[in-house]
């Protein structure tokens, strides 16, 4: 029996770095496509894995919530859907992490490395520890989707870090790169996708990427 479900991924390696990508407290100025491009992966995919070296930093929280803001700005002009839901499944990656009291692998609200200690809450929870701007952006990134995970991965080696060469990558990092890889693939951990709350096939899949072009492109679609 063949399934009309649909499921799609959106993978981005590029924008979290990009030096044209400016977040302070102020404004955030991204060029028109990269917008469109992150709105679009927010609207379409089921998982969203993000990239990120190092840490987690409030920048980068603070241009996701940006990004998921726009494109709920988008969904808002003319009907292509009623979207009130929170949008799937967003997973941080985050290359090169050095903080020992956190093991590799990934964490969300379900599932930890360690017992003690949870580097999603940790990293984007709301204490009170926090000031209050630092709790708004994390509440709204954990607001905007379902579930949020962290997956951690050692370092790359300084082959790739230095000089972005991949021939030599340290063995470490290959064995959690292979694990990160395979679970991210196994039909269980992708769920089946939901517009607007409403489970969609193939075809409704294409006619919602046909309409919301139109919504991207017209003189009424909104500007950072």
């Amino acid at each position: 029996m063949i399934s009309n479900d649909c499921k799609s991924m959106s993978i981005d390696c590029k924008f979290v770095s990009n030096d044209r990508v400016k977040v302070d407290s102020v404004s955030v100025e991204v060029i028109p496509h990269e917008n469109a491009s992150i709105s679009l992966s927010s609207l379409l995919s089921s998982i969203i894995i993000y990239y990120q070296r190092s840490d987690i930093s409030e920048d980068m929280l603070q241009q996701l919530k940006f990004f998921a803001q726009f494109a709920r700005m988008h969904i808002n002009v003319g009907d292509a859907v009623e979207y009130e839901e929170k949008f799937q499944n967003l997973t941080i990656l985050i290359r090169d992490w050095f903080f020992e009291e956190y093991n590799y692998g990934y964490y969300d609200d379900y599932e930890s490395q360690i017992p003690e200690r949870n580097v999603k809450n940790d990293k984007l929870g709301s204490s009170e520890n926090f000031v209050r701007e630092v709790q708004i952006v994390h509440r709204s990134v954990l607001d905007n989707f379902e579930n949020v995970g962290v997956y951690l991965l050692p370092c790359s080696g300084q082959a790739l870090a230095m000089k972005d060469d991949s021939s030599n990558l340290e063995s470490d990092f290959v064995q959690h790169f292979k694990r990160f890889v395979e679970r991210m693939l196994d039909s269980k951990c992708i769920p089946k996708e939901r517009i607007g709350g409403h489970s969609v096939t193939g075809k409704s899949f294409k006619e919602y990427i046909r309409r919301w072009k139109e919504v991207f492109l017209s003189a009424d679609a909104p500007e950072a």
